[in-house]
């Protein structure tokens, strides 16, 4: 059994494409602090962390609903498209495979140094 921190990810919105990418990784992430498992779309409300693609309208709903349950809520709005106001983290589609690993980790450290949450 590992000692590392394991984080439940939700992701909302992405094609099949991006959303392999993603799961890919997940499972290259060998050297890293934290482990990232996928979770289903429907539980994103659940889930430690929210990837949500703000150019497609279940994307965009999902990131709203999630900040309006808990405004800190750790989350990365993905698109081409405008960033939602008041979305602290967000990425370009094009790049987001190749940062995903640095934000995830900046996410889950900047999450445990939030207000009202444990250390």
């Amino acid at each position: 059994m590992s000692d590392t921190p394991t984080f439940d990810v939700a992701v909302v919105g992405l094609d099949a494409q991006r959303l392999r990418l993603i799961e890919t990784v997940f499972r290259h992430l060998r050297y890293n602090r934290y482990a990232f498992r996928l979770a289903a779309p429907e539980a994103w409300a659940s889930a430690d962390l929210l990837i949500a693609c703000v150019d497609d309208p279940a994307g965009r709903l999902a990131l709203e609903r999630a900040r309006r349950a808990d405004p800190w809520v750790p989350s990365i709005a993905v698109g081409d498209g405008p960033t939602p106001q008041g979305v602290r983290h967000a990425i370009r589609i094009g790049d987001l495979t190749r940062q995903l690993l640095p934000i995830l980790n900046r996410l889950v450290e900047l999450d445990a140094l939030a207000p009202g949450r444990a250390a």
